[in-house]
C-alpha cells in the first residue's frame, strides 16, 4: 500500500493541523520562496483542511498577518 501526503504551504492552515494533532512528515524546501508542509494524507486530513476555511482560526491568523502588514508599512 502506497502512502500519499499532503503538502501545505499555508502556514495558519499548517499550525491549525498541527494543533489538531497531525505531524509533519517533512519539509520540501524545493522552492526558496516557499516551504511545503508535508503531512501524510488521510480522510481525516482532509476533513480537517475544509473545517479550516471556515474557522474562527483561520479568521485569528489573517487578522494577524494583517497587522503585521500594517506595522511594517508604516
Amino acid at each position: 500500500m502506497t502512502k500519499e501526503y499532503k503538502n501545505i504551504t499555508d502556514l495558519g492552515l499548517a499550525a491549525f493541523l498541527i494543533s489538531y494533532g497531525f505531524e509533519i512528515v517533512s519539509l520540501d524546501r524545493a522552492n526558496l520562496k516557499r516551504v511545503n508542509f508535508v503531512f501524510l494524507e488521510s480522510g481525516r486530513l482532509s476533513q480537517k483542511i475544509s473545517t479550516y476555511w471556515e474557522s474562527p482560526e483561520r479568521m485569528y491568523f489573517d487578522n494577524l498577518k494583517s497587522l503585521k502588514n500594517r506595522l511594517y508599512s508604516s
